[in-house]
């Protein structure tokens, strides 16, 4: 009878003590060890009593909750007393001591400087105090929710709901994390370090490290549930999407645009909640509705970006954006529901019986950005596909898209036109960054169009070799002188909005708006062949006082945004311009033709082939794995020795002999991987520096 006992009695240890590593007593509805521990006891898996989901801080590495500090501070360790732990312990604050807890060993900072720059509660992915939360919130929507189109989120709605989060800490809310990681550099320079400003160019303080764990906080809890969406979840990835790019993760960034997408397709946010626009039923509040609406937009411009007119990488195409255009800020902002046009001027959604006549009245800003992006891709696809393309007649497609950027620069109401009184009027309401980058937005898609005349400023050079030999002269001539007004346009109004309010040149496409700007600059003003000088009001520093402010402007955002690759190509650019000058003054300069072609077409391209080496996907591209070149030509041997042909050519003309001195003095090839896209020094014989591109996407 003892061994049948014996056989009965159930042998295994519940599941607390398996993870605690201490002996069970298996006592049938639970053991005495977890009533002693506090517990819920359970001998099969899946049903013990912790959360779903704590912060890692809070737990101890069985799983359970910590009974004691996870991390004293380190005043608390040095007299061995007591820490009670947070960002600040309660002895420390009692003495008024500076309580640190160090920085923690898997956060490798960047440099040795900005460990003590960043407080280690910056790095940590707990949040910090309540009243600090609050205040990473305000600044992140003084100076994220206006940049482009993330302005989804509804200020009142999102404060009474996030009262009781933020009071708790804000534990399990990737939405939360998020805001805080985008804010964390902002309020580490205004608040924490302002002295710090003055720094020199090349070794800045590196501000947008701060925030790093919260942001890491956001990826796991937005990935735990990574079957389920929401409009919250969806906030969150796309604020995401973007805290990868300002800290140069690319590839993060590009794998997190495809869950985007794909959650927008099955939130279906390309078309209108319900037919009740009004909101006449008032089940669905219009705050929420327009919210809605610019999220779904805020995706579509990260998904613009990334394509930049290349097929393959798009997945939101503007013909489904069955949507309003956002509407003013003021009326989002007040709940107070409109009727405003959609992506087409003068249309309004095709469902609504009632007569609107003045739907444009009550676009925002950012209605214009979005139609001036869609035309911009249209443009990069044109300039993608030259082929038979005669742009100088008059039914060609050049003199459609031209014609189309001429009305949508005709379109914008009284108070987004240009001028003095209307930059003082964006200041005081703290939108300056969405008014200079629409107005740069549509210079640069000017410039964009009309490179197809001018040599090297599209990849392969051969795609407007045709073009440019049959070409009248007075097209050509046209084409110059639009890229080099654009450009110096771009260069003023950045230099403008550096002097107003440099705060608000903090977002990403600022940093390809300059390098471009300082590209096409120098290849525009070098190539042009004519004695007679573009412009010649403008001295030649002129254009050296703006190539150095674009210098500076990306210098500037290197301590907020992870910006050396583009900061080095701006100085590389005013380096080579100034050669450029020294040679033209001492009248060494040897002009050579520049449509010269000596591009060889491989048998095969892959989009790292004509795509911007600093965009999304290119930037992703250099961080895989496995990488090959598709577009090397069949035969190696070839290859080697072509390549050797060329590194052994002799340089006759001077300037192309100081420009290579120039470039390996940069050792640019540290900073670009340009194993399948070509280097761009490699055929210098009488050409400009250039990123190989045609794209130029906006550093997405």
């Amino acid at each position: 009878m003892g061994t049948e006992i014996g056989m009965q009695q159930e042998t295994i240890s519940c599941q607390v003590c398996r993870k605690r590593k201490i002996k069970c007593d298996r006592l049938v509805g639970g053991c005495s060890r977890c009533a002693t521990f506090g517990e819920l006891c359970s001998y099969t898996k899946g049903e013990t009593g912790q959360s779903p989901r704590r912060d890692p801080n809070e737990l101890s590495q069985a799983g359970f909750e910590r009974r004691r500090v996870w991390k004293s501070c380190d005043e608390c360790k040095r007299s061995k007393s007591k820490c009670t732990g947070g960002t600040k312990c309660q002895r420390c604050t009692r003495r008024n001591l500076d309580c640190s807890f160090g920085v923690a060993q898997n956060i490798q900072p960047a440099d040795n400087k900005d460990v003590d720059l960043i407080p280690a509660w910056m790095r940590s992915e707990c949040l910090p105090e309540p009243i600090v939360i609050k205040e990473l919130v305000g600044i992140f929507f003084r100076r994220i929710h206006t940049a482009r189109c993330l302005g989804f989120i509804h200020i009142p709605t999102f404060t009474e709901q996030m009262k009781s989060t933020i009071d708790n800490g804000g534990k399990d809310n990737a939405l939360l994390h998020i805001i805080c990681a985008l804010a964390a550099p902002f309020y580490l320079h205004e608040v924490l370090a302002p002295e710090v400003t003055n720094s020199t160019l090349d070794d800045p303080p590196q501000y947008f490290m701060a925030g790093d764990g919260w942001a890491t906080a956001a990826q796991t809890l937005l990935l735990s549930s990574f079957g389920s969406t929401s409009i919250e979840k969806l906030m969150a990835a796309v604020l995401l999407h973007d805290y990868y790019l300002r800290v140069g993760s690319h590839g993060s960034a590009f794998f997190i645009s495809g869950l985007i997408t794909r959650y927008v397709q099955i939130l279906q946010l390309n078309i209108e909640y319900d037919y009740d626009i009004l909101c006449e039923d008032g089940r669905v509040s219009w705050a929420s509705k327009e919210s809605r609406r610019r999220l779904a937009w805020a995706c579509f411009l990260l998904d613009a970006f990334i394509e930049c007119g290349i097929d393959q990488l798009r997945f939101m195409s503007a013909s489904d954006m069955k949507i309003q255009l956002p509407c003013a800020e003021e009326l989002f902002i007040n709940n107070i529901p409109c009727i405003t046009e959609t992506l087409n001027k003068g249309t309004i959604l095709p469902f609504l019986r009632t007569k609107v006549t003045n739907a444009a009245d009550k676009l925002d800003v950012r209605a214009y950005y979005i139609r001036c992006m869609v035309i911009r891709a249209k443009i990069l696809r044109y300039v993608k596909h030259l082929e038979n393309e005669i742009p100088w007649e008059a039914n060609s497609t050049f003199k459609t898209l031209e014609s189309q950027l001429i009305d949508l620069e005709a379109s914008l109401p009284p108070s987004l036109i240009m001028n003095k009184e209307n930059t003082y009027l964006h200041q005081v309401s703290e939108t300056l960054n969405q008014f200079y980058g629409l107005q740069i937005m549509l210079a640069q898609s000017f410039h964009d169009l009309h490179r197809v005349a001018v040599p090297q400023l599209v990849f392969p050079n051969s795609a407007t070799q045709k073009i440019r030999d049959n070409a009248p002269k007075s097209f050509i001539h046209s084409c110059y002188k639009t890229c080099t007004s654009s450009a110096v346009r771009i260069a003023c109004m950045l230099k403008d909005l550096w002097t107003c309010e440099r705060m608000d040149l903090i977002d990403l496409p600022f940093l390809s708006h300059v390098q471009v700007c300082s590209r096409v600059l120098i290849t525009c003003l070098t190539t042009w062949n004519d004695s007679e000088p573009l412009f010649p009001i403008y001295p030649d520093r002129f254009y050296t006082n703006l190539l150095e402010s674009n210098r500076n402007i990306l210098g500037y955002l290197r301590s907020f945004l992870k910006a050396d690759q583009y900061y080095e190509s701006a100085t590389l650019s005013l380096k080579v311009w100034e050669k450029y000058l020294e040679l033209k003054n001492s009248k060494q300069l040897q002009r050579v033709n520049s449509n010269k072609d000596s591009s060889v077409n491989p048998p095969q391209f892959s989009l790292e082939y004509i795509l911007n080496p600093l965009g999304t996907y290119p930037m992703a591209r250099q961080r895989a794995a496995e990488k090959h070149s598709p577009e090397t030509l069949l035969s190696p041997v070839s290859n080697l020795q072509q390549l050797h042909d060329q590194q052994q050519a002799p340089i006759s003309d001077p300037f192309d002999r100081e420009v290579a001195e120039t470039a390996n003095g940069l050792n640019i090839e540290e900073f670009i991987d340009y194993s399948s896209v070509g280097n761009p020094f490699g055929d210098w014989l009488g050409e400009l520096t250039r990123f190989d591109a045609v794209g130029f996407p906006i550093a997405n």
